[in-house]
């Protein structure tokens, strides 16, 4: 379940100026929807579709099994692409590693574990039982068996996965450095460009040939790419193997399609489970179950000059990559010239909670009241079900679009300061490997004020905060909403996927603009290329 509460309707009409210079029509509910079913009926962008189409899994799975002897010595997946070719998969993938980590973490040898962390073996894939040989191996083994059913089983993910997304030395250097200890052999390269011309990714691929001999290890790289690409001819003369998405679905809306599916199936991840979680959103909107997208995107559009700033405030370091995901959708969607040639958009801010409490908050308190702020989070249950520590049965798993009580008031989590004599008593006896990550009841010398907050669950806490400065900015008067997710799972990040591209559609619609083009970033490679020619000629 996914919980959406909106508290913009809260803030009163003399606090913000209708002040859109778009007709009235246009930010009219029914005018969005509209434009929105024509956009998939005509499809306008490819994206409608992706979650009722599981050809990519299908897809997916077929060239695992062609290459199953390779895959089985397979212990890295390197991803080569930028933008929408890396930024929804890097998404996905560090919010489910790091469900996995936690269950990982949390096992009866927790302290020895975490000590394989604290090493770096873990994330090169080492551990005192297993080699990359075997690993990879047992991952391929169970592959199929994931990617096409819904588990909620806490196994470490399959392999390891890297990103080369562009030029710069230093991050090439850690990838590469990693790679060269396992072996070239136990690593796979995924080349993922639309046309294959995108700067960054032709140069790194380039690189990879050279340095690793790639065009006679073709089994070791594939290509991810629209039909009839530049990439696609490439791959065809070289003998790589190459998969195929339709053309008229946009980088950053192809995280449902193979760009994200193919290496989540190598993940070994419920590539099932996340179309379905999409699938359900798209289908609650498209009948009118999720009506709180439009009203939130009728209201963004009302108020777009006062409220120019689109902030999301993610409370948790799990969101920190769906973050950046949410920043290209929404800027490079909504930042456009609209078809009367005036510059238009709302201006991505991606914040992560509690950290930026103690950086950007002061702005959006006292700051210019230009800002609409959305909360995301996890339910506190979430951890439960992530560690596996208690059963609680399996949940019908569905979009709650209606107002709910907090998880919070709920559970009516008002703590008593605790008394230090009895903390002194009770820090004997609390286990430092438990399970559970809560707050020991110690009381400090000279940080006694802080031991209101003892034996409090850390996502409890980290939830608290979020509900606090909720609160305050509910007080202030500022416009926001807030999502959250019952499990970090393939299906909840499927539903919220889908949300941010809805939303961002209707925004767009409601802009008259094309939502699924970037013609102002052809501008920057158009002038790269003009230097370039230039520094040719003065060298003659």
């Amino acid at each position: 379940m996914i919980v959406f509460e909106s508290f913009y309707d809260e803030v009163d009409s003399g606090d913000l100026a209708l002040d859109s210079g778009a007709p009235a029509s246009q930010i009219d509910i029914e005018s969005i929807f509209r434009a929105i079913a024509k956009e998939r009926d005509e499809e306008t962008s490819g994206y409608y579709k992706l979650p009722f189409d599981e050809s990519a899994i299908s897809q997916s799975l077929a060239y695992i099994k062609r290459h199953e002897a390779h895959f089985s010595r397979i212990s890295d997946i390197v991803v080569v692409g930028v933008g929408g070719s890396s930024l929804g998969l890097r998404a996905l993938d560090s919010a489910l590693r790091a469900r996995f980590g936690a269950a990982d973490f949390c096992t009866t040898n927790a302290t020895k574990e975490s000590s394989k962390w604290e090493s770096g073996d873990l994330e090169s894939g080492k551990s005192e039982s297993s080699t990359p040989e075997s690993s990879a191996k047992n991952a391929s083994q169970n592959i199929a068996r994931n990617a096409t059913q819904n588990t909620t089983q806490n196994t470490t993910p399959a392999r390891n996965l890297h990103f080369l997304e562009h030029t710069d030395p230093f991050e090439s250097a850690r990838v590469l450095a990693h790679i060269e200890r396992i072996g070239i052999e136990r690593a796979h390269f995924i080349i993922i460009s639309k046309s294959g011309t995108t700067i960054e990714t032709s140069s790194l691929l380039k690189y990879l040939i050279a340095r690793y001999d790639l065009l006679k290890r073709t089994e070791h790289i594939c290509c991810i790419t629209d039909y009839d690409s530049p990439l696609l001819h490439f791959a065809q003369k070289c003998g790589i193997e190459a998969l195929c998405i339709d053309k008229n679905v946009g980088g950053r809306f192809s995280v449902l399609s193979l760009v994200g599916v193919l290496p989540l199936c190598l993940l070994g991840y419920d590539a099932k489970a996340l179309l379905e979680g999409a699938r359900a959103m798209m289908e609650g909107f498209f009948a009118r179950r999720e009506e709180h997208i439009l009203r939130k995107a009728q209201f963004l559009l009302a108020h777009q000059k006062s409220l120019p700033m689109s902030v999301l405030f993610a409370y948790g370091s799990v969101f920190s990559d769906i973050n950046k995901w949410f920043v290209q959708l929404w800027g490079e969607s909504l930042g456009k010239l609209d078809k009367h040639g005036k510059h238009t958009g709302l201006t991505p801010i991606a914040l992560v909670g509690s950290i930026d409490q103690h950086s950007f908050l002061q702005l959006i308190v006292q700051g210019e009241r230009d800002k609409f702020v959305s909360f995301l989070s996890l339910k506190e249950s979430a951890w439960d079900e992530a560690v596996n520590i208690e059963t609680k049965g399996a949940e019908s798993r569905k979009v709650d679009s209606g107002k709910a009580d907090s998880a919070l008031e709920s559970k009516g989590a008002d703590l008593a300061k605790i008394d230090s004599s009895k903390a002194d008593s009770g820090a004997k006896s609390f286990k430092t490997d438990s399970s559970d990550f809560i707050i020991p009841p110690l009381s400090l010398p000279f940080l006694e004020s802080t031991d209101f907050v003892n034996e409090t669950p850390f996502l409890r806490l980290l939830n608290m905060q979020k509900q606090a400065t909720q609160e305050t900015l509910q007080s202030q008067k500022i416009p926001l909403d807030s999502i959250t997710l019952d499990r970090l799972d393939e299906w909840h990040l499927g539903a919220l996927i889908a949300y941010f591209e809805l939303l961002t559609s209707c925004v767009g619609a409601g802009l008259l603009i094309n939502t699924y083009d970037q013609p102002g970033v052809e501008f920057g490679k158009k002038r790269l290329k003009e230097m370039f020619h230039d520094k040719k000629a003065e060298s003659k």
